[in-house]
């Protein structure tokens, strides 16, 4: 993610536009119902603006690389299947029509209004087994999982 502009943005974002542009970070937190991005910038503490880590920044100020990390190929390739109590639940991939997730566990389907919920593997209760072998060549992840 980097800081492209500061047009949208508030006020006290926008006095350090000079030291904020061109900045890459992460986005820590979502701000305002959802207008704004809490940036972390990247880079040492004596080299942040003002000696401020964070700062709020209005979403179409930012250029966000949503492929960088391929999570969204995963996300498209496999459905949602949770296994376990509904209140601690752990999300597994599932191949389509497949009874079984990826690591091997039974799980259910989760779908609204008969379209099947994509797997999650940024959530933070997502199976890690199925996280790997997700990421692994389509034929070796059918074959670790049968």
């Amino acid at each position: 993610m980097a800081i492209v502009e500061m047009l949208h943005s508030p006020a006290r974002t926008r006095d350090f536009d000079r030291l904020l542009l061109g900045r890459c970070g992460t986005v820590a937190g979502v701000l305002r119902n959802g207008t704004l991005a809490l940036v972390a910038l990247d880079g040492a503490d004596d080299e942040l603006p003002g000696g401020v880590r964070r700062w709020s920044v209005h979403w179409d100020d930012l250029d966000i690389d949503t492929t960088a990390d391929g999570w969204e190929k995963l996300a498209e390739s496999y459905g949602l299947g949770l296994s376990g109590p509904d209140r601690e639940a752990v999300y597994h991939a599932v191949p389509a029509d497949w009874k079984i997730s990826l690591c091997g566990k039974p799980v259910r389907h989760l779908s609204i209004l008969g379209w099947p919920m994509p797997f999650a593997p940024t959530a933070t209760r997502a199976c890690r087994a199925c996280l790997h072998l997700a990421e692994q060549p389509p034929h070796q992840a059918s074959v670790r999982a049968s």
